[in-house]
């Protein structure tokens, strides 16, 4: 049976292209996206609490836009030319595309009393503007709580403009850059109006845009790299050229078969998912390189090349194959993410071992069948070294044992320093534009960090009723003493404002309207007065049922506003009537749960990959005690990893989440690579447990170094994209087979010696 690919090279080649063909023919129908809501499947909770609020309160994807005055903290935006540019920069925010709203100093609707008439325009006037304009502007502004520290800055040096868009959602990838693209020249273009002016862009259009950017910049470069990796380690272990071209072609052809049934799959691919490619690139190498040492080492016995090209067959075909399953049941059990990018990876991975291993032991012998020449005997790169290693590790297993053990128990132990600490801005580098621009408008405006309510009232127009308004003016005085709180929005300043106004600005009636009647007319009247596109449907939704109270917060992470989220709704579980009751949404919020709901899922998920790793090991070892034997060292350097990580950065994220379920697969490869090898010197060559350790070293270690070596630098690779899960993905996992190939080496053998030592019986 293991020559089978090679009675008919031809056919098999041939068979093995049609199924490659028919599997990339899904290529074309592969999408990608950058919209952050694609880590949010369609049940997700959060993603249909704040699609619904966003709904009834008409909101959109937003650019904010922050205009720094020249001189920096000790400029001002109160200034004729300033005010000016603000306002003819907002009138071209109108005209960016699809845009709906555009806000800013510029139309501030300010009211006022003129004797018995109560008067509602534009802050800013058109015409020129003069210095004493510029004088009543700045009074206004930094007296009004509905604009400081979001349309200006308490020190006045900061102005901000929103503007809100609706896309179509035909084409999103399209559209985003379309945005983007606009809202870049519209910086860049007024930036140069005015020297030393400073204008930042951000939101969450520049947020799926900077994702996308992420991605197209990880594909080209990350891809060739993670290449130009694995052929230098294949031309350094092998010292030849046809071994790393075949191996660059196995890669190649498996990651393209992938993503074509990716398309077939009606899969969308992400900046997570298009880590998958670099996933199995690596993990490619691995089947390669251990029938290849079988290969060479059969030649250097002097075999023919069938005969050599055979016996890797049948060395191989159980350990490849059986490795092959148990990554794939591991990267499979992503599938219990919560996150469908994550899902997506596993399933893209999963699909694309399967092709490695099908054209490892397949395609690769009839390809070198049928090539001329013969892969030269030569020992690979290493050997001597691991056999010393192995003969080491045999002297000194009696220390080796409790001192591994009480390492990895050690590194283990730093799981708990870790904790959730989500922070979609920290996704990108410092540096990054994104990044620079919502950490700047977050600490002088207030712009990223939210935490959203839509309180209902009791009933359509409940939101007049005085008694309504009082609850919530105790809400934002609850927030305003809660750390990190930076400013509270809610219609109550709105009511207020109106309330002075009709009093002839008294500043002792700026307070709730007495009666529903009096908010209501108050409400309509101000409603009537404001300009064509702008709207108090932002704020109250359309049938005055509801209101959006906005909580504008410090730079914090994912537990932190949990935290606040939680109290802030036990708040109102005490001191609101049922009708009033809400729960809290919003990107932030969204964000931070599902990370840790992340790490809950994958539990499971991880679980259930354990059980069916270990009943297949059971069954390959024919022996319950050696397959459960054998998850010792494939679960520890995983646990170790965290643990590690957690001494180290102490902080996770939702990539994170997914390295328990991705490296087990791929840490579960060498013990069964080295097992296999140690069984057969133990049953079939007849050696004891000690000489059986080290033929295992001598034959199949030299080939574990490379494959790890090679894994860990290919993952390694993940630090240098500009997207933090990508980096923490590889890191993590770059960690975990590191101590993967330390457990192997160093605690598996001793491990095994000494359980035999167990099973004797006394005095024999």
């Amino acid at each position: 049976m293991f020559a089978q690919p090679l009675n008919r090279p031809l056919i098999t080649l041939l068979a093995c292209a049609v199924l490659v063909l028919l599997a990339m023919a899904g290529l074309p129908r592969l999408g990608m996206t950058t919209d952050y809501k694609v880590f949010f499947g369609p049940d997700n909770p959060d993603l249909q609490a704040h699609e619904a609020f966003e709904h009834r309160f008409e909101l959109t994807e937003t650019l904010i836009f922050t205009l720094e005055a020249p001189g920096g903290a000790d400029g001002s935006v109160f200034t004729p030319e300033m005010l000016t540019l603000l306002r003819d920069m907002t009138e071209a925010g109108w005209q960016l595309p699809w845009a709906i709203r555009a806000t800013s100093l510029a139309n501030y609707q300010h009211t006022r009393a003129e004797g018995d008439d109560i008067i509602v325009e534009s802050l800013i006037p058109d015409g020129a503007i003069t210095q004493s304009d510029a004088e009543r502007v700045a009074n206004i502004a930094l007296d009004a709580e509905e604009v400081l520290d979001r349309l200006v800055s308490a020190d006045g040096s900061v102005a901000g403009l929103f503007v809100s868009t609706a896309l179509p959602h035909e084409d999103s990838e399209h559209e985003i850059q379309v945005v983007a693209d606009a809202a870049y020249a519209l910086r860049d273009d007024f930036e140069q109006r005015l020297p030393g002016l400073t204008i930042r862009v951000t939101g969450v259009t520049i947020l799926n845009d900077t994702l996308g950017q992420i991605m197209r910049r990880d594909l080209a470069v990350l891809t060739p790299a993670t290449l130009a990796v694995i052929l230098v380690g294949m031309l350094v272990f092998f010292r030849a050229l046809l071994p790393a071209i075949l191996t660059l072609g196995v890669i190649g052809v498996s990651v393209a078969a992938a993503l074509g049934v990716a398309g077939w799959a009606g899969i969308t691919l992400t900046d997570v998912s298009t880590a998958a490619m670099l996933c199995i690139m690596t993990l490619a190498v691995a089947d390669c390189v251990h029938f290849l040492v079988t290969y060479a080492a059969a030649s250097a016995q002097g075999m023919d090349k069938r005969a050599a090209l055979a016996e890797a067959l049948r060395v191989n075909l159980e350990p490849i194959s059986v490795t092959s399953l148990t990554t794939a049941i591991g990267f499979l059990a992503l599938n219990a993410s919560e996150s469908p990018p994550f899902a997506d990876l596993g399933n893209i991975v999963a699909v694309g071992v399967v092709f490695a291993w099908l054209l490892s032991v397949a395609a690769l012998p009839a390809a070198l069948l049928i090539l001329p020449g013969q892969m030269r005997g030569r020992p690979p790169t290493g050997t001597a070294l691991v056999s010393a290693i192995g003969d080491w590790v045999v002297r000194r297993r009696r220390l080796l044992l409790p001192g591994m053990a009480a390492l990895l128990l050690v590194a283990v132990a730093g799981i708990s320093q870790n904790r959730f600490g989500e922070n979609y801005v920290e996704y990108f580098p410092p540096g990054n534009d994104f990044r620079e621009a919502s950490e700047f408008a977050n600490d002088r405006l207030s712009g990223m960090q939210v935490i959203e309510f839509g309180i209902p009232a009791a009933a359509a127009g409940g939101v007049n009723d005085p008694v309504y308004l009082r609850k919530l003016d105790e809400l934002t005085a609850w927030f305003e003493q809660q750390p990190a709180v930076r400013k509270v929005i809610s219609p109550v300043s709105l009511y207020k404002r109106l309330n002075k106004t009709m009093h002839g600005d008294d500043p002792a009636w700026e307070r709730i309207p007495e009666s529903a009647e009096l908010a209501a007319q108050y409400l309509l009247f101000y409603e009537l007065s404001l300009p064509q596109g702008l709207s108090i449907n932002n704020l109250i939704g359309p049938d005055r049922a509801n209101a959006r109270f906005t909580v504008l917060l410090d730079t914090i992470d994912s537990g932190a506003v949990q935290t606040l989220a939680k109290r802030a709704e036990a708040w109102m579980a005490d001191n609101f009537p049922p009708a009033m009751q809400a729960k809290a949404t919003g990107t932030t919020l969204m964000f931070a749960r599902i990370s840790q709901r992340n790490f809950q899922s994958m539990v499971l998920g991880v679980g259930v990959a354990v059980v069916l790793i270990a009943l297949i090991l059971i069954a390959v070892f024919r022996s319950v005690g050696l397959g459960l034997l054998s998850m010792i060292p494939n679960l520890l350097p995983g646990l170790a990893a965290y643990g590690v990580w957690g001494f180290t950065v102490g902080k996770l994220d939702m990539s994170l989440s997914v390295v328990g379920s991705l490296s087990l697969g791929i840490l579960v490869d060498d013990t069964v690579h080295f097992l296999s090898k140690y069984r057969r010197a133990h049953r079939e060559l007849g050696m004891d447990q000690a000489d059986a350790v080290r033929w295992a070293f001598k034959t199949v270690g030299t080939a574990l170094l490379a494959t790890s070596t090679m894994l860990v630098v290919g993952f390694l690779l993940f630090t240098q994209s500009d997207f933090s899960m990508v980096q923490n993905l590889g890191t993590l996992t770059a960690v975990a087979i590191g101590l993967a190939l330390v457990c192997d080496f160093f605690f598996l053998p001793p491990l095994l010696i000494a359980a035999a030592g167990l099973k004797r019986p006394p005095n024999s």
